[in-house]
Formats: C-alpha cells, structure tokens, sequence
C-alpha cells in the first residue's frame, strides 16, 4: 500500500502522503478547470462536474507539465538536502537496529511487546488469556499485562524510533517509485536507448527491494547489496541526471507545451488511476487483517486441540512408558517415573534420577539412558498410536549409545513385552543382531544381509536364514576351509551369548581375547549343572511328568556332548588352513550336524530364543522368552 501511496504523491508532487494537503492540490487542479472544491479523496468525484478541455494529437501519451512534474520529483529527491535527510534517517536506523541486536533481552522484549499489544488487544470480558485459555479473575490478566508493557518500553521507544525512521526513508524510496517508473513509460514512447531504459528499470527494482526491507527493518535491514552511500542517494545509479536531461530534450522535442487546464485534466485522470490502485490496496489490506484475526482465532482453538489431544495421548502412555524403562534397565530404576507436559508441537520430558526430583533427561541421565528412554517412549507411543491399526514396528539403526547390558535386555523386552507384533529392524551391528536373533525377537529365517554394495550393482543380499545352509552351499563346491570359517566365527558369537544368558563362569583374560576354545567348555558346563539342579527340583516337587522330561533331555546332551567332543578339533582356531583343505565335504558334515544339535540344546523349540537362568526373590530357574521351555531350580523346602 505504501508504494501505491507514492504514486499518489509523485503524480500530485507531495513529499508525504497525507489527504488534506492531497485534497488541496486536487481541488487546486479543479479551480484551473472551473470546478468547484470537494472534499473527498475518491477517484470517481476528482472530475464530478468537470469537463474536458479541447487537446491536440502528440506523438507522447504522457503529457508534457506531467512528465516534468516527475522529473522534478526525482530532481528533489537526488537534491543534497534531501539526501542529507535520508543519511541522517539512515545512519540513526543502522545505530538502533544494532543497539537491538546486540542486546538478547532487548530484543526479546521487542518481541514481547509485540506478543502483549497483540495479547491485549485479543482481551475480551471474561479475562481469560486469549492465547492458552488459562482463566484469569476479570481485569487481572489486562493489569498484568500493562505492567509487562511498561517494563518492555525501552524496547517500545526504540521500536517507535525504528518504525519512524524505517517509514520516513520507505516514504522517500516510495516516491521516488511512484516517479520512475512513469518515466521509464516516457522513455519507451520517445524511444531513449534501450541501455537508458535498462538503468531506469534497475532502478526501480532496487528502490522496491529497498521499500520491501524497510517494511521488516528488524529481520532484513540494512540489506548486503546496497552500501550506506546508495541508500543516501535513493540508489540511484551515476548517470541518471544525463539521462533525465536527455529525456526531458526528447520529450521536448516530440510533445508540445499544453494549455494548464489540459495539464490539470490529465493530472488528474492520472491520479484517478493512482487512486483506484491505491483503494484495491486498501481493500487487500483489509481483507488480509480480517483474514489474520481469523487465522489468530483458528490458531488459538488449533493450540488448545492439540494440547489436549498431546497431554492425553502422553498421560495414556506415561505409564507404559514408565514400565518398559523399568524393565529394561531393571533394579536401578525401579522407582522410575516420569512427567509430561506439552509444548507447543513437542513434550518437555522431566523424568526422575534416584529420588533426587525430576530433571530433563540430558541432566543427569547419561547417553545411553537417555536413548534408551527415547527408545521405550517410541515403543509406548507406537502401541498406543497403531493399536488396532498396523501392527508393525519399525526400528531403524537405534542402537547408538546404549551399552551391551542393556542391548540384551532391549532385545529381552522386545520379545516379551511386545508379543504379536511385528518388527522391522535394521542395524549395522552383528552382535544386537544375533541378540535379537537368540532373543526370540527374530528368527534365523527373518534375517537378511545386506553386503558388498557397490555403485553399479547395489548391495548383495545375504538372507542369514540360516548358517547352516550357506555351510551346505560351501561344502557343495567343496569349500570346506569357508564352511569351518563360517561355523567356528558364528560358534564362539553363539556360545559368548549362552555364557551370559546362562552366567556361566568363563576364565579372565587380561587381554579381553576369548575364543571359542574359552566359551563352548564353561556353556556346556553350565548348562549340564543347571540340568542337574533341574532334575533334583523336579524330584523334591514329585514332579515325575517333568522328571522324565529332564532325564531324556539329559541322555540326549550327553550323545551330543560325546558327539562334539570327537569333532571339535576339526573347528579349532590352532588349526591351519592347509589342515582344513584335506577334509572332504563329507568329512566334516558329522562335525555340522553335531555342532546344529548342540545349539538345539540351548535354544527354544518354539520361539528360538535362548535359555536364560533367572533369580528372582530367592526363585530360580531356566527359561526361554515365550517360557515354553521351563525348569524350576528350587527345591521343595522340608517341614521343620
């Protein structure tokens, strides 16, 4: 609106855009025309009672006192006073917006004192705010308010300051607009060199881009391209006074002098054009307002929707929440809780560290706890979200900073406390993936490989269903050196999980390099005492069913135990590659299949998962995760 606004005063030739003294110079024009004086700005009364002087044909559409009247406006423009105003206006805008800018609670009260006229202004009678609908008693909110306005009136005053000198430079920038380009018309009509007509268009955007940035001075003044002595001289370019002489000669030459009544009808038929653009501004702008308070009260009811809808999904899931971070990381936080409150399109998460009060996780927690909280908070609010919906899960990379502890139990709680659903996983490590793998929370056949990719052909797909077949693909090209490999590296990854999930003792090496040689003796161990204690249980219970059970799950470890004992030296890490090349496939299909039963042992028929030795309480006992697989380690306690 500003710029139709300088249009207004280049046609009339006023410095500043102000009706009265518009309205003088109209009715100035409608005396030389014999018209009687009005008193209303409007484009359809400027000529109400006026008729046409006779006109001549000229070569130029514009008439030639008009176009003069242009040209004097840039002359005044450029003229040293009036650019020592601007410099003055500009140098004082540059110290205030750098004043602003330095200064953070400056200019967060700028910012707040815009938020609180708007508040104010938003006030109506119940004395609610009119942001978060918070109740307030009637008039306390508006007093409040008040008083934070004084306390923000430093900003304020430096705002007014701001505004005042941004506006009386985007006035000028304006003017001079609303003058060039009129004239860059005439300089097509009488046909002034095309480089000329370029110089007058450059000029034009700039003191546009000029005017758009002193619209927002805060976010986008002083702007990069322009130096302080082009904003003094309106950016105008060096050679604009040779051009405007060589203009005013052209237009001289091919438009004659008219009569004043003549000159004063096409000043005003051109100000009615001014006037008829600068109304449709005015209606855009006010369309816009209406549309912005709109937008303000949508927004407002936006913000309490989606609040209420935020605080009762997370006070819905705060408990699952709470439960899945307790069971992950056991004992240590069995007293966990933790606190929700939305902001804005996020949550602000306090939760609790050992008593000591609630805190943001990145506080006091570490960086694996707080992944491990952001983990379990996805798990509830995906369960809570697609209940019902989609029963998929997708996991993508998150193992990041949580430790191997608590990886095991993260695969322990997945298959546990997420029975029927399905997950997508990926990851880059092999050992969380063989965790998930014996967890139960994957099977063999569930997983794939990705390796090798290159740019040309994409990744190689290697489906990890299951290692004994790609044992048999290598032992069918009689590749037994890469099938021993394959078994001896997946064997003592196997037996380092069975160890922990069965806490067998495994002899301390300094240098933290354990093999093969060190896991499957202290898991085979191990799971033959916890067989025994088993069958002892079993029989101070009278239990006979599972009696039986354990003593045929007994003589089939001892086959398969005496089975490995005679094969294991055909995987041992001591022996030589060259040792292998003389086995025949057929040789070492014994040591496959008895390596495939010895894993059977440790592993549940059901879900896959592997055996775990639990104490709870004073309880004992071994299980799988779906607990098919059961054995109770207590005794029956005698009667004192």
């Amino acid at each position: 609106m500003s710029r139709d606004e300088g249009a207004v005063n280049a046609t009339l030739g006023i410095t500043t855009f102000d009706k009265k003294a518009a309205l003088q110079e109209v009715n100035r024009l409608r005396a030389v025309l014999g018209g009687q004086p009005i008193d209303d700005l409007a484009p359809n009364v400027l000529k109400a009672g006026l008729r046409e002087p006779s006109r001549e044909t000229n070569k130029n559409g514009m008439p030639r006192r008009l176009f003069e009247r242009y040209a004097k406006n840039l002359r005044v423009a450029l003229s040293s006073k009036r650019q020592a105003q601007i410099a003055d206006a500009d140098r004082r805008l540059r110290e205030h917006l750098a004043t602003i800018r330095r200064d953070r609670e400056l200019l967060e009260a700028w910012h707040k004192h815009r938020l609180i006229e708007l508040g104010l202004g938003l006030l109506d009678e119940s004395g609610s705010c009119p942001l978060c609908e918070k109740p307030w008693e009637p008039g306390a909110l508006k007093a409040h308010l008040e008083r934070r306005l004084a306390d923000a009136q430093k900003a304020a005053d430096l705002q007014d300051k701001i505004a005042d000198l941004s506006g009386h430079i985007a006035e000028a920038a304006n003017t001079a607009l609303g003058s060039v380009q009129p004239v860059v018309e005439v300089a097509r009509q009488v046909a002034l060199p095309a480089e000329s007509i370029s110089t007058l268009q450059t000029w034009a955007t700039n003191l546009q881009k000029l005017a758009d940035a002193l619209h927002t001075p805060l976010e986008h003044y002083p702007l990069e391209d322009f130096s302080v002595e082009q904003v003094q001289h309106l950016l105008a370019p060096d050679e604009i006074v040779d051009i405007l002489a060589r203009l005013e000669k052209k237009v001289a030459a091919t438009s004659p002098t008219k009569s004043p009544e003549l000159d004063a009808w096409d000043t005003l038929t051109r100000l009615e054009e001014n006037l008829k653009r600068l109304e449709q501004a005015q209606t855009r702008q006010r369309a816009a307002a209406l549309a912005s308070r709109r937008a303000i009260q949508l927004h407002r009811a936006f913000l309490a929707a989606r609040d209420n809808v935020l605080q009762e999904l997370y006070n819905d899931i705060r408990e699952r929440f709470e439960a899945l971070y307790r069971q992950l990381h056991g004992a240590d936080e069995a007293d966990f809780a933790a606190v929700f409150e939305p902001t804005k399109a996020g949550v602000e998460l306090a939760v609790d560290f050992h008593g000591r009060g609630k805190h943001p996780p990145h506080a006091l927690h570490s960086e694996g706890h707080q992944d491990s909280m952001g983990i379990c908070l996805y798990l509830a609010l995906a369960e809570q979200l697609a209940e019902g919906k989609l029963d998929l899960i997708i996991l993508d990379d998150v193992m990041m900073s949580i430790d191997a502890d608590h990886r095991r139990g993260l695969a322990n709680l997945l298959a546990q406390a997420f029975p029927t659903k399905q997950f997508l996983i990926t990851t880059h490590d092999k050992n969380w993936a063989s965790q998930l793998q014996h967890g139960g929370v994957v099977s063999s056949k569930g997983m794939v490989e990705l390796f090798n990719w290159d740019i040309a052909t994409g990744p190689l797909v290697n489906m990890e269903a299951d290692l004994w077949n790609r044992i048999q693909v290598d032992l069918g090209r009689n590749d037994v050196p890469s099938a021993a490999a394959k078994l001896r590296r997946n064997s003592e990854m196997f037996f380092e999980m069975v160890c922990d999930a069965l806490q067998a003792q495994v002899t301390y090496k300094r240098s933290g390099r354990w093999e093969l040689g060190d896991f499957m003796p202290a898991a085979k161990s191990r799971y033959k005492d916890l067989l025994k204690k088993a069958k002892v249980a079993a029989q101070s219970w009278g239990d006979s069913e599972t009696l039986a059970a354990l003593n045929e799950l007994d003589s089939q470890m001892k086959q398969i135990y005496d089975r490995t004992n005679a094969e294991q030296w055909a995987v041992n890490a001591s022996v030589h590659y060259n040792n292998w090349a003389n086995l025949s496939p057929k040789e070492f299909q014994p040591v496959v299949d008895a390596f495939q039963d010895l894993y059977g042992l440790y592993t549940c028929s059901r879900c896959g998962g592997l055996l775990t030795f639990v104490a709870v309480k004073g309880q004992q006992a071994v299980r799988c995760n779906c607990t098919a697989t059961h054995w109770n380690l207590t005794k029956k306690k005698k009667p004192s």
